[in-house]
């Protein structure tokens, strides 16, 4: 049995180096978009500000998605009663800001 696993073992690592070395490592995709982007002359800054209007956007949808989760969870981990309420109040304050901050970002990026 030891044999088998002596002679597995080193089939086993080259078939998966074999297979992670098919496709270029992530990080090093996202490093090397990184690089060009940055050589390519683009306004940085203004990119920065449109993702987090983006981020500011998506938040409402997410947040919303989330407490609608939290509602149908199973009995003893459901959210309910005043705490649900607590909750709810938070996630329309939370998202307002998000709005709020979304717009002003449009404001100022234009």
């Amino acid at each position: 049995m030891a044999g088998r696993a002596a002679v597995a073992r080193p089939r086993y690592r080259l078939s998966t180096a074999y297979g992670h070395g098919a496709h270029p490592h992530p990080y090093t995709v996202a490093l090397v978009a990184g690089a060009v982007l940055v050589a390519s002359g683009a306004n940085l800054v203004a990119l920065s500000v449109g993702v987090q209007v983006m981020n500011a956007l998506l938040l409402p949808i997410v947040l919303g998605f989330l407490y609608l989760l939290a509602r149908r969870l199973p009995p003893p981990y459901r959210l309910r009663g005043a705490y649900a309420l607590i909750v709810a109040l938070t996630v329309i304050v939370t998202a307002g800001f998000g709005g709020y901050a979304a717009l002003t970002g449009l404001g100022a990026s234009s």
